[in-house]
């Protein structure tokens, strides 16, 4: 998200300059002063919490949550306007087996915008942020790549 220069105009005659937005250029000194942007502090709590999951299951159990968590990121990224794939029903019997019964897979789908709506009974994506769910979903297959791809490698002894 970088960006040099922000217009603000009202008119045609009157555009003017805008200072830059210290949000936007911060994580650039940030980098510099050792202090984390939040964007890569979430990347990393995902890629944490969904490896310890990841390491704790069987491979074959690991596969099946990380394949759902990667349709469900992929599906509201490329079809944003579906509204039945930004509402997971917590009555699915492939919702519960693949992801409710680990609080690390519901915590990536927090993480990407989805809230527990009790009057549905679903997890439904709240926050229309594609970038952060882009984010995420980077996070489960970089995360996926690294756990699984340890788990199927031969022990040397």
């Amino acid at each position: 998200k970088m960006v040099a220069r922000q217009w603000e105009a009202s008119s045609a005659e009157d555009v003017r300059e805008v200072p830059p937005d210290p949000a936007v250029t911060e994580p650039l000194d940030a980098v510099s002063s050792g202090v984390e942007d939040p964007t890569a502090l979430r990347f990393k709590q995902v890629e944490s919490v969904l490896g310890q999951l990841l390491g704790s299951i069987p491979s074959a159990e690991a596969e099946a949550v990380v394949s759902t968590l990667e349709t469900i990121l992929r599906n509201v990224l490329e079809l944003p306007h579906e509204e039945k794939f930004k509402r997971l029903k917590c009555s699915s019997r492939a919702f519960q087996s693949r992801v409710a019964r680990y609080s690390a897979a519901v915590d990536v789908l927090r993480a990407a915008g989805f809230t527990y709506v009790p009057t549905d009974q679903a997890y439904c994506l709240t926050r229309n942020d594609p970038g952060l769910v882009w984010l995420i979903l980077s996070a489960v297959q970089q995360t996926c790549t690294q756990v699984l791809g340890a788990l199927s490698q031969p022990h040397s002894h």
